[in-house]
Order: structure tokens, then sequence, then C-alpha cells
């Protein structure tokens, strides 16, 4: 019991500081993808659904250059490829933690870089829903919380698989 207080307690702050972190994007840059990759992270994920934190069985993966991460697979539990995310805009949240942001939609990635944890994780990246909270009362959103995350020189096999698959963002930089 409780163990279970004290991980409902984390998720909830870890939640919490990543949400609140992304719901202020004054600071964005907006940008046009680089011409080159040195980014290619995959990583585990948990997935906050309210209360419940949920192990996700599929990698998520990560690329861009440098800080800045301007292309994702998300993979929440039960989505068959992910979610592909084009990251447009990148910035500092007000915590000074760097956001790369979807422009016209309300989700971020904010990398928190091992400053909260989620079961004992240190979190890499979180993938939250940055849209205000409207009245006083406290909504549950939904986030993907990556930890675990390892670069390697080049796209995973299965990542080119689903670009070939799915068609979207087949090699190259797209202007």
């Amino acid at each position: 019991m409780k163990c279970f207080w004290a991980c409902s307690v984390s998720v909830v702050l870890a939640m919490s500081f990543t949400v609140a972190a992304a719901e202020n994007n004054d600071n964005v840059t907006y940008t046009k993808p680089s011409a080159g990759r040195d980014l290619y992270l995959t990583c585990k994920g948990y997935q906050v659904k309210g209360a419940s934190v949920i192990n996700v069985e599929k990698p998520s993966y990560l690329e861009g250059t440098g800080e800045q991460v301007e292309f994702a697979i998300i993979t929440p539990v039960g989505a068959s490829d992910g979610l592909k995310v084009f990251f447009d805009s990148w910035g500092f949240s007000s915590f000074g933690l760097i956001e790369s942001h979807v422009m016209h939609e309300h989700w971020s990635l904010v990398h928190v870089g091992g400053r909260a944890s989620v079961k004992g994780e240190k979190i890499d990246y979180s993938f939250v829903d940055n849209q205000p909270q409207e009245g006083g009362s406290y909504k549950p959103k939904t986030g993907v919380f990556l930890y675990g995350c390892m670069n390697s020189d080049k796209r995973p096999s299965w990542v080119e698989n689903i670009y070939t698959r799915t068609g979207v963002f087949r090699g190259g930089i797209e202007d």
C-alpha cells in the first residue's frame, strides 16, 4: 500500500512538473528541419492515464539534431505503429527545460533530463498534452514518459520499416 501511494504521488508530481513546463510556450522558436541528423534515440516508456501507470511494451523513437527533436514515433498503449509526430518549433519552458512543440496542436515533448522519475526510472523526455486547464479543478492528463533512451548512429530497422509501410517521412530531410 505504501508503494502504491508513493508511486501515485511521484507520478502526479512528475505529470504536474512536465505539464506545467509545457503549458507556457511563450519562448518557443519556430524552426525549419536541419540539414542533417545526429540524434537517433530509442526509448522505453510509461503511459500515464489518470492515476494508472502502464508500462509501454513497444519502444519509442526520437530523431533530430543536437538537443532539438524534430521527429518522433511515440508509442502509447494500443497504438500499432505509434504516433508519428513532426515538431516544427522548439524553445525553453518556464522551468528552463528544452521543449519541442507541434505548432497549432496541444502536445509537447519536454526534455526532462532525469529531473523527475516514475516507478524509480529517471525520465529523459515527457510527451504531454499542454492544453491549459479550464476552471479551478485539476483534471488528469494523459502523457507518455520516456526513459532509458539510447542514442545510435542511424535509424533502427523497425523505424525504417514503419516509414516504408506508411509512406511517412521517407528518408532525407523534407522542407
